[in-house]
């Protein structure tokens, strides 16, 4: 039983690992990107509830046409222009 014990010790001191900074750099423009993709900026916003939250190529793939924010159904969208 002892042995086991060892052997798994040996086993957990020896996994690789990959060196994380303590303080992480900050995500710049975050509040700026799509809540979809998360690469794009938000260019359009939806309407009635006229939250700003995807771009153009997410608007397109949204089905059903529902904000992703607030679930609620939009019957149009606008391009929004920064």
């Amino acid at each position: 039983m002892e042995t086991d014990h060892r052997i798994r010790m040996l086993e957990i001191e020896n996994l690789p690992f990959v060196q994380v900074p303590s303080v992480l750099p900050p995500i710049t423009n975050s509040d700026r990107m799509c809540v979809v993709c998360s690469i794009s900026e938000k260019t359009h916003a939806f309407i009635p509830c006229g939250h700003i939250a995807v771009c153009g190529d997410c608007l397109i793939l949204l089905d059903p046409q529902r904000c992703p924010l607030c679930n609620q159904q939009f019957t149009a969208f606008l391009r929004i222009w920064s």
